[in-house]
């Protein structure tokens, strides 16, 4: 049976501080259909990007061996988009949380047994959710790729 869930556990279970904001985490299981101000930042743990509904993954076999590669949107949330605010208000803050985000995966590399995190980026932007809604916020979007290892 396949680690997903206990992946997205594993990466949710960190926390990502800058300076003394620590945004709270939303996993799968608890996503809020909207953000409200309160709730920021926050992270969104999501199973698709943040600009498409779509999921990806990969997945390759060898005899009774074979590996999935899995790839997770960790979505962090800093603060809405407010009339003449922009993102050079923000850019500070939100490099530094990719660089704490990076810190954090460096600390954990395998979110769950038999995987391990093969590639990572964080883009800091703009960002809507949910999808179409027209509430945008500034905030970093970080990709994960995680190996899996399934055998039998």
């Amino acid at each position: 049976m396949s680690a997903i869930v206990s992946i997205f556990n594993g990466v949710a279970a960190q926390a990502v501080t800058v300076g003394a904001v620590t945004p709270t985490v939303y996993n799968i299981d608890t996503l809020p259909a909207a953000v409200a101000p309160a709730q920021l930042p926050c992270r969104l743990m999501l199973p698709m990007d943040a600009k498409t509904e779509a999921t990806s993954g990969q997945f390759l076999g060898f005899g009774t061996i074979s590996t999935v590669t899995w790839r997770i949107t960790d979505l962090m949330l800093w603060t809405p988009v407010l009339s003449g605010a922009g993102i050079h208000d923000y850019a500070l803050t939100l490099v530094q949380y990719a660089g704490a985000y990076m810190d954090m995966l460096r600390k954990i590399r395998a979110p769950a047994p038999i995987t391990r995190i093969t590639n990572w980026s964080a883009q800091p932007g703009r960002f809507q959710y949910p999808l179409r809604s027209g509430r945008w916020y500034f905030g970093v979007e970080c990709m994960i790729e995680v190996q899996e290892i399934l055998s039998g």
